[in-house]
């Protein structure tokens, strides 16, 4: 079996209501998006998935996210965008364009460039 990521990025603002500090005002991230899928052999070139087809998958649900105010996208309107949520939401979102025999493993979000959180199902 194989591992294959690619990584990406959005700008992005958010505010988390309930949150007893400074991240419950209005703030933004320049934040990293990842993720892993595992194939189980290659094909007659020598590749599991092209990082190039996968990054496609990965930027059509970026660019949902980039430039806008997280909190005001349906998916995060009942919900905090935590990276938490963000992870989880990109990992469904990914998951469910790639292609037979590609096995998401994991999305991962980089609120900055100490701190991230991923999803897994």
């Amino acid at each position: 079996m194989f591992k294959v990521s690619v990584r990406s990025s959005f700008a992005a603002s958010h505010e988390l209501k309930g949150y007893r500090g400074d991240c419950a005002a209005l703030h933004g991230h320049n934040w990293g998006a990842s993720i892993v899928v595992e194939v189980d052999d290659v094909d007659e070139v020598g590749l599991g998935i092209d990082f190039r087809v996968l990054r496609d998958h990965l930027d059509k649900v970026v660019l949902e996210l980039d430039h806008r105010h997280l909190n005001d996208l349906d998916p995060f309107r009942d919900i905090n965008p935590t990276a938490e949520s963000i992870a989880r939401y990109l990992f469904r979102r990914v998951n469910a364009q790639l292609p037979e025999g590609v096995r998401l493993l994991e999305a991962r979000v980089d609120e900055t460039d100490e701190e991230w959180a991923s999803y897994r199902e």
